[in-house]
């Protein structure tokens, strides 16, 4: 939470204990209904959250074929093609690319199911990003925030003064916007971590590689 936001929240708190004691008559003020935000679930203590991705970069006879067949492989095998595209220059030929989210199991069989239709491999690297630290920071950070709108709530509930309860509403907005950010990022960790990211790249083999590769493989389909 921002430093302003928590110094906010410090002042209201003396000022509505300072309410609380006031006399006089009481302004009639009814709170709205609250929709209270789910406490989030304790997380274990062995918890580990790994995103997987890998980048393949290959030279194939026939880039847009290529492509279509790597679609229906990675489709097979539970994942999804995010976005596919393919290109023709005069210069250098087809071109083509996808991103793909894969289960992470299967990320291994996929890059080897792309290798199969390479005439020649550029590049292939596979990488592991632990973010189980972030995860946990995120997760405390909104047992914190959920806490300080438990709290807010209260005051919400209690105080007889209307501008105090105008100004703490306004407060727990802010305080919700901020629940439902961390609740955003927390769920970003857990899909990226689902799913493994697959980015593929094909070109098509220049007549220098030609030279070198007379005879082009076959594109194979398992």
């Amino acid at each position: 939470m921002k430093i302003w936001i928590a110094l906010l929240i410090s002042s209201l708190l003396v000022s509505a204990c300072g309410t609380s004691i006031r006399s006089g008559p009481s302004a009639d003020v009814t709170p709205e209904l609250r929709t209270r935000t789910p406490a989030p679930t304790p997380l274990p203590a062995n918890l580990r959250m790994i995103i997987k991705s890998s980048s393949v970069s290959l030279v194939v006879e026939d880039p847009p074929e290529a492509l279509s067949v790597l679609e229906k492989v990675i489709q097979d095998a539970g994942g999804n093609v995010m976005s596919a595209s393919s290109y023709f220059y005069l210069e250098t030929g087809s071109y083509a690319s996808l991103n793909a989210k894969v289960p992470p199991d299967k990320l291994a069989d996929l890059r080897q199911a792309a290798h199969k239709l390479a005439i020649q491999i550029v590049s292939d690297s596979i990488y592991n990003t632990d973010v189980s630290t972030q995860y946990k920071l995120a997760h405390e950070k909104l047992v914190k925030l959920n806490l300080a709108e438990d709290r807010l709530w209260e005051l919400i509930a209690t105080s007889k003064d209307a501008e105090m309860i105008e100004s703490l509403s306004l407060l727990r907005e802010l305080l919700k916007t901020d629940i439902e950010n961390v609740e955003g990022e927390l769920l970003r960790y857990e899909q990226d971590s689902s799913l493994a990211n697959l980015d593929i790249t094909l070109t098509e083999m220049t007549a220098a590689q030609n030279s070198l590769y007379p005879t082009a493989p076959q594109l194979i389909l398992e």
